[in-house]
């Protein structure tokens, strides 16, 4: 789950900039 999550984060910071 955490490595669900991790990848979720990296995505997110992604995303946002």
């Amino acid at each position: 789950m955490l490595q669900w999550l991790g990848q979720g984060m990296a995505l997110n910071s992604m995303f946002s900039g």
